[in-house]
């Protein structure tokens, strides 16, 4: 699964230097021109990198210094490139884990995204939620353990379906197996989420650091996997599809 980086900035170098650096890292890049185009953007979709031209871009700096508060990008990587407004240090306050000074200097840039990579990868890691539908034990109270739908897994939680009654805060007992292992997944977790549907979202209390290490290892190994390629559609019902379309 490719990384995913924004970029705002209206400097074509810049833009073509890092679209290049990308490039050579398999990190799929987005540009804007403007702070609001790239608000719009950091607000519905989740980026491992935020590259924001400060003091070239109007409102680039308060960019910069609201980009923590949105929940999909608290904690994405971030580059701060400054031209004389914004100090160094100024950027590092304003939650910035890099800074580039303008003119920015090719073999600079290289370093700055080769040292941003591993985090930029450790970050999709963090955030990957991997698909399932296998049976979760779930221990409510002092009686016997209910049985619940996994719908999805991450390094820090999972969605599931229950037909018990869960409540927001409430803290439960869990235990599952991992698909295609013998590693079973147990502990504690809380509920931040509850639908009327049934369906949960559990965040893990602290795992031991074996199973944390484990989990996180199984994980990274499904994300790397190539997607499935589609199924094809059997003749038939390719025919009566193509019929009922006036093919």
């Amino acid at each position: 699964m490719p990384l995913n980086a924004l970029l705002l900035t209206r400097d074509p170098a810049l833009q073509l230097m890092l679209r290049r650096g990308f490039d050579d890292l398999g990190t799929r890049l987005e540009t804007c021109a403007s702070a609001t185009a790239a608000s719009d953007l950091i607000a519905k979709h989740k980026f491992e990198a935020v590259i924001v031209d400060c003091d070239d871009v109007e409102s680039g700096e308060a960019l910069l210094r609201g980009l923590r508060s949105h929940p999909s990008n608290k904690f994405s990587i971030v580059v701060a490139v400054v031209n004389g407004h914004t100090t160094v240090p100024e950027a590092f306050e304003l939650g910035a884990n890099f800074v580039l000074e303008k003119p920015v200097a090719n073999d600079r840039l290289l370093r700055c995204l080769r040292a941003a990579h591993p985090l930029m990868i450790r970050e999709q890691r963090r955030c990957y939620r991997h698909a399932l539908d296998i049976s979760v034990m779930l221990q409510l109270g002092p009686g016997p353990e209910a049985r619940a739908r996994l719908l999805n897994l991450s390094e820090g939680g999972m969605a599931i379906h229950s037909h018990a009654s869960l409540t927001k805060a409430a803290q439960i007992r869990f235990r599952f197996m991992l698909p295609e292992s013998d590693m079973w997944v147990e502990g504690k977790a809380e509920v931040l989420w509850a639908s009327s549907e049934g369906r949960a979202g559990l965040q893990f209390l602290p795992l031991p650091q074996k199973l944390r290490v484990e989990l996180g290892n199984w994980l990274a190994s499904r994300l790397q996997q190539p997607p499935k390629p589609p199924t094809a559609m059997p003749a038939r019902a390719g025919k009566a599809l193509g019929a009922a379309a006036g093919v």
